[in-house]
């Protein structure tokens, strides 16, 4: 649970990095919209990291994807997603903010129903 946190503090740090870094070769930011779609797109692979670590605490639960089963890669997976999507988005919808706020809310949409089916998972088996 400690690395869990770990995780989740580094990914907040690091959005808040990328808001108050000012340099004059980047380019501006995106936008409020986009701003708000990554903080909500980290948000949900926190707790897609968390749910899947509290649902694989029970016995007779598993992890289904073979490459995910080692809980170190599992972690470092979530936090290299939470970092890097945004970043790219910055890069490949430059010109089109919005149409990356709203792919950056439907990625966020499925982590939180997959975050929903570990819970289900972690309360009832």
């Amino acid at each position: 649970m400690k690395i869990l946190l770990v995780v989740v503090l580094f990914m907040a740090a690091s959005h808040g990095q990328q808001l108050t870094q000012t340099h004059p070769q980047t380019a501006p930011s995106m936008g409020r919209a986009f701003d708000a779609s990554v903080v909500t797109l980290r948000a949900a692979i926190a707790a897609d990291a968390i749910s899947t670590e509290m649902a694989l605490s029970r016995p007779g639960v598993y992890e289904a994807n073979p490459m995910q089963r080692n809980r170190y890669v599992r972690i470092g997976s979530h936090a290299a997603l939470a970092v890097a999507l945004p970043m790219i988005e910055k890069r490949v919808f430059r010109n089109h903010p919005k149409l990356a706020a709203v792919l950056n809310f439907g990625l966020a949409a499925g982590f939180a129903v997959i975050s929903g089916s570990n819970v289900q998972l972690a309360r009832f088996k």
